[in-house]
């Protein structure tokens, strides 16, 4: 199954609320032939800066993305960011269509980073003005560095809701997706971010650190969520579950609005954590697989 692009969709709403920017995001995994797609964006939307997501398997077309991009126009600057670049920087800045990658979690690095391009112009790829934007990896003097690690964002809170608007994301309804709950309308969010564990082979992407959202965010997320049309919601979480008392409050509080979106857990929640009365919640509220 495919699913949408959350991370992008979190990124472009901090762009717009903090920037003030005109954003335009495209899912390749929404176009029959997306460097087509995105050939024709460029062109239409001549963007300042381009941000491109990727994922190890999909590496190959970020890579295409790129020189798509520089092909168009050698001056846009091209930033990689997601999982792919975050294991494996180097690799990725080996690509001379790659000017810096976001590593970890993107909505601060990547929104400060266009705030230094628009403010800087051509001379943006400085390596001392990079340097100061944590969490980048860059090529200078012929060798990948890196700047210091972004401190993950303590507070989700204060994160804006992902700009669903910008994605047709009825497409998500006719196909399937992360969760084995088969083809219906649905949304995805994360209520928390990072996981304590250490399973081998997981991602690194949001630290070990279990940081969560308030049980209240939640809620008034699922309600504008259900209010746009979806019956479903896919938590996304590594661990849903991992505070139980705020798990807990989280379905009281959508019980107390009268919200009963089908919730799955596709990353799963554990087993082990997982107390009875909390499951008692979640068959009031509704639960898919």
């Amino acid at each position: 199954g495919s699913t949408p692009p959350l991370g992008l969709l979190y990124i472009a709403a901090c762009l717009r609320e903090r920037l003030n920017a005109n954003v335009r995001v495209l899912d390749a995994g929404l176009e029959a032939e997306p460097l087509k797609a995105l050939r024709s964006a460029i062109r239409a939307a001549r963007p300042d800066v381009v941000g491109i997501s990727a994922l190890t398997a999909e590496a190959f077309l970020a890579h295409g993305a790129a020189d798509a991009v520089k092909t168009y126009d050698a001056s846009i600057p091209v930033v990689m960011g997601g999982p792919h670049p975050s294991s494996d920087p180097e690799l990725v800045l080996k690509d001379p269509n790659v000017d810096a990658a976001a590593i970890g979690e993107g909505e601060d690095t990547f929104t400060e980073l266009v705030r230094l391009i628009a403010s800087e112009g051509p001379g943006w790829k400085k390596p001392e003005l990079l340097r100061a934007v944590d969490g980048l990896a860059f090529t200078a003097d012929g060798k990948t560095e890196l700047s210091k690690p972004r401190a993950p964002i303590a507070d989700l809170d204060a994160l804006p809701f992902p700009a669903w608007d910008l994605i047709d994301y009825k497409k998500f309804w006719t196909r399937g997706s992360m969760a084995s709950a088969g083809i219906r309308p649905y949304f995805t969010m994360f209520t928390s971010r990072g996981c304590p564990y250490r399973c081998v082979y997981c991602h690194q992407i949001f630290g070990k650190n279990f940081r969560a959202r308030s049980p209240e965010s939640v809620a008034e997320e699922t309600a504008r969520l259900v209010k746009m049309g979806a019956g479903d919601i896919e938590i996304l979480d590594d661990i849903a579950n991992f505070k139980q008392d705020r798990f807990d409050r989280m379905l009281e509080l959508l019980l107390e609005r009268g919200l009963h979106p089908t919730l799955s857990f596709p990353n799963a929640t554990r087993a082990d954590l997982m107390q009875e009365h909390s499951i008692d919640l979640l068959k009031r509220v509704g639960v898919g697989e």
